[in-house]
C-alpha cells in the first residue's frame, strides 16, 4: 500500500500481510521483511509509510477503523501509537519541510501535521477524486496521485 525512500532503500508496506518489506534501490532485491503484528481484518493494516530523517523513525498510519499513528524505530519496533483528534480515514502520509502531510481520499482533505505535538496546523480540501497518493517533487511542489481518474496533480503550497 504505502512506499517511502531512506537512503539507498524502498520501503513498502504490505496492509494485508501485516509486513514491511525493504528493497534495494540499485537492483530491487529484496533485503529484509519485518512482520507488523497488528489486528483487524484483511485489508485493515498499514496504509502508508514515511521516513523522518529528523528523528530517524518510520511512521505509519493505517487507514480507519481505527485510524492509528504508528512511530517505529527503524528495525520496525514499536515507539509510540495512537490516534490524531481529527483525522478519521488516511490513504497516504509523507514528510517534507520538517511536517508530516496526510491525505484523506475519503475526506479529499490534506493535513499537515505537527511531527513533534501531532496536532494538525492546517489542512485543505482538494479538488481530488479518490487521492490515493502524495509525495513532494525537489521543487516543493506537491504532487497528488487520483486512482479513479488516473491522474497527476500538482499543487504549490507557498501561493
Amino acid at each position: 500500500e504505502g512506499v517511502c525512500v531512506k537512503d539507498n532503500s524502498l520501503f513498502v508496506s504490505d496492509e494485508s500481510l501485516r509486513k514491511m518489506i525493504e528493497y534495494s534501490r540499485s537492483d530491487m532485491a529484496k533485503k529484509r521483511v519485518v512482520e507488523i503484528p497488528y489486528h483487524g481484518a484483511r485489508n485493515e493494516g498499514y496504509e502508508s509509510i514515511t521516513y523522518i530523517s529528523d528523528e530517524k523513525v518510520f511512521i505509519g498510519f493505517t487507514e480507519k477503523n481505527p485510524c492509528l499513528f504508528t512511530k517505529f524505530s527503524t528495525d520496525f519496533s514499536i515507539l509510540d501509537q495512537h490516534s490524531i483528534a481529527g483525522i478519521h480515514e488516511v490513504s497516504s502520509v509523507t514528510y517534507h519541510d520538517h511536517k508530516l502531510f496526510v491525505l484523506s481520499d475519503e475526506d479529499m482533505t490534506i493535513y499537515q501535521i505537527d511531527p513533534v505535538t501531532l496536532s494538525i496546523e492546517t489542512g485543505w480540501v482538494i479538488p481530488v477524486i479518490n487521492p490515493e497518493g502524495i509525495c513532494f517533487n525537489d521543487k516543493g511542489k506537491m504532487i497528488i496521485v487520483s486512482d479513479d481518474a488516473g491522474r497527476v496533480y500538482s499543487f504549490d503550497l507557498t501561493k
